[in-house]
């Protein structure tokens, strides 16, 4: 089972079993809303006259993973949900899902509904379907187009308004959510007393935002530990919180502070600002990337010393750490059984998202309620 090369190899539980894990349900939709706007985004934008500005915002530049169909940003070299090499895989264009979600479009490829947590006229928050953790947020701006973070150094008073408030959101929802329920709380939690505020989250779990995105519209990702063990395996294989593209939110609010103190971005931000030359600007400026980059990556390693509670009785396989090939707890080789595709069952066990399924197996999931007409978006603006 060791790595050929190195001598060592790995290996991680797989095959969770139904009934093992609790899920927090989503919030509820009474009034069963409907979408704002009936059809797909290419309906979307002929009825709201196509302009360019606009299909800008409703599109995202990607590479679409082969094997489980993620839509990875353009960069990457492995898809961040399975660990398949996109070397080979040409950059094309989707739907901007999140975008979808603001102007309350129907559908696209599937329904454009939400596992909904949290609703403002401003502000989205969500359950990621392709969690990372126990319990995965995305929180996104809805009264205004920012396609990444860079963006939000053109106006840094209001970036930070911005990134403070989608932290606070993500961290409620998590405590209002997640942390007060007893079972979730043991299972994932470690049984620990709830923190009493919002802000005591700061140290326990990684926010942050990619750049390039997968999605177009500013979004927060705000992961609870612990990773599940799929996910972190990819971790400890650098699949996740790639250098130079995850930017955790403490460096991302530096960079808005000193940026305030210096009356703006030391670089200009535009569409092709180079993120390694932004980076280079606010190193010169004593906030570097490296410093956060570390820091962030050994607390994750810690929170999940902290948090991790996963146990072999609660899982069917072991697989090895190149999702190669599976084996019993004896350690008796699973043929047939693909550890890729046990993943996407472990997703839906491991996962809230869409919580509760109906006897259909149905998710709850909703459209956004406070959903925004064409002409009410407006670029992010110094």
């Amino acid at each position: 089972m060791a790595s050929s090369k190195v001598g060592v190899g790995s290996l991680y539980f797989a095959g969770a079993k139904s009934g093992r894990f609790p899920h927090i349900s989503t919030l509820p939709d009474a009034g069963k809303q409907k979408p704002a706007h009936e059809g797909n985004v290419v309906e979307f934008l002929a009825a709201n006259g196509g302009s360019a500005a606009l299909k800008k915002m409703c599109q995202n530049k990607i590479k679409k993973c082969a094997s489980c169909g993620k839509p990875c940003a353009f960069t990457l070299k492995n898809c961040n949900a399975c660990g398949i090499s996109l070397e080979a895989v040409e950059i094309t264009y989707n739907d901007n899902v999140f975008m979808g979600f603001v102007f309350g479009i129907e559908k696209g490829n599937f329904p454009f509904t939400i596992s909904m947590r949290s609703q403002t006229p401003e502000f989205l928050c969500f359950d990621d379907p392709l969690a990372l953790t126990a319990a995965h947020l995305n929180v996104i701006p809805t009264d205004q187009y920012i396609p990444d973070w860079r963006f939000l150094l053109l106006n840094p008073t209001k970036g930070i308004a911005i990134a403070d408030k989608m932290f606070e959101t993500c961290a409620t929802v998590m405590l209002e959510q997640f942390w007060s329920n007893a079972e979730f709380r043991e299972k994932y939690f470690a049984g620990e007393t709830p923190p009493t505020r919002w802000e005591d989250l700061r140290d326990i779990v990684n926010a942050g935002c990619n750049y390039p995105p997968s999605m177009y519209q500013l979004h927060l990702q705000f992961m609870h530990p612990p990773w599940v063990p799929f996910q972190w395996n990819l971790l400890t294989k650098d699949n996740h919180l790639h250098y130079a593209r995850y930017f955790c939110i403490e460096y991302v609010r530096a960079c808005l502070v000193k940026a305030q103190e210096l009356g703006g971005s030391p670089i200009a931000i535009a569409e092709d600002t180079d993120i390694e030359l932004l980076m280079d600007a606010f190193n010169e400026h004593g906030v570097n990337y490296d410093e956060y980059h570390s820091k962030n990556v050994r607390r994750t390693k810690q929170m999940q010393e902290r948090f991790g509670r996963f146990v072999q009785d609660d899982f069917d396989y072991v697989a090895l750490g190149d999702a190669s090939k599976a084996f019993s707890p004896a350690f008796v080789a699973q043929e047939g059984k693909d550890p890729k595709e046990v993943q996407k069952d472990d997703a839906k066990v491991l996962n809230s998202y869409g919580r509760p399924f109906d006897a259909a197996g149905k998710n709850s999931n909703q459209y956004y309620k406070f959903a925004k007409k064409a002409e009410d978006i407006t670029q992010f603006e110094g």
